[in-house]
């Protein structure tokens, strides 16, 4: 958006945001300060502002478009697809994995807005009761997941 960020040095932040383009506030007990100290800085110089603004644009639309997003998860999938037949792990046992995922899209239904679709949670009770058919079941429900995904990523977008 042609601004400088001025954020958090957590997480993945210091893959997004170099010196070059933007500031990284350490945490710890001078938090604020060191806001305060960068912020006084880009609002005392503009040019150094404006050419952080536009390095910061350049580097999001070199580095980080759609295209090379989706490149990059590509390759990673396809890395693990590539460690998954040279170097098996042992899965987790399907009990756990049930109770994981159950778990985490109850906690989706209870946490989001919209709620996840009835359609779903009838997938989750099916998977829950029977002992036959889990991988159609499963794959009902990745599916299902998945348009749910898309549907929230559509509705955000608008």
């Amino acid at each position: 958006m042609g601004v400088v960020p001025v954020m958090s040095s957590v997480g993945g932040q210091p893959e997004l945001v170099t010196p070059d383009c933007g500031v990284l506030i350490p945490l710890g007990d001078r938090e604020v300060e060191e806001y305060v100290a960068a912020l006084r800085s880009l609002i005392e110089n503009p040019e150094t502002r404006g050419a952080m603004a536009q390095a910061s644009r350049q580097r999001v639309a070199r580095s980080f478009s759609l295209h090379n997003t989706i490149s990059h998860l590509t390759a990673i999938l396809e890395h693990a697809r590539t460690l998954t037949r040279s170097d098996p792990r042992p899965l987790i046992p399907p009990g756990l994995a049930l109770e994981l995922a159950t778990q985490a899209v109850e906690y989706a239904r209870l946490t989001t807005s919209p709620p996840l679709p009835t359609r779903l949670a009838k997938t989750l009770a099916m998977m829950r009761n029977y002992k036959f058919g889990r991988v159609v079941l499963r794959a009902k429900l990745v599916r299902a997941v998945g348009q749910w995904i898309l549907v929230r990523i559509r509705d955000r977008r608008r």
